[in-house]
């Protein structure tokens, strides 16, 4: 059963062709952000039509074999996560005798946050600034 509060992040036993590299960065971004609660791999999107008859667009994300797909727009239960966009089609540019290919596709990262969760002690409107780091660009 898929829980919002506290949904799950499968990885893939055997990925092949784009969710491959997918799957290696989400794991690389659940180690490297500390702040960054669940790190989704690929997405898909999803259409919902409402009772006035607007269609609605969003990413679902998978959540294992035996569930559906989940929902991963931002809510209150997580502080942060991530998930993949790939843009179809996915090109594939070659093949080898050995039955490998190259492939090539758009891919976006999505990182939804909530900076007051992340860091309650900034007291500020959460907008661009520049690190004192960056004084000289």
């Amino acid at each position: 059963m898929i829980s919002f509060k506290n949904p799950l992040v499968p990885l893939i036993v055997d990925p092949v062709n784009i969710d491959t590299p997918i799957q290696e960065m989400q794991q690389a971004l659940a180690v490297g952000l500390p702040w960054l609660q669940k790190s989704f791999g690929r997405s898909w999107e999803s259409v919902k039509k409402d009772t006035d008859g607007k269609i609605w667009t969003y990413p679902e994300v998978w959540q294992g074999p035996n569930d559906d797909l989940m929902n991963c727009m931002p809510n209150d239960n997580l502080k942060s996560q991530s998930f993949f966009r790939v843009e179809e089609p996915i090109q594939v540019t070659q093949y080898d005798f050995q039955g490998f290919s190259r492939m090539n596709a758009s891919v976006s990262i999505i990182f939804w946050f909530n900076l007051q969760v992340i860091d309650p002690d900034l007291d500020y409107r959460f907008i661009e600034y520049r690190s004192i780091c960056c004084d000289d660009l």
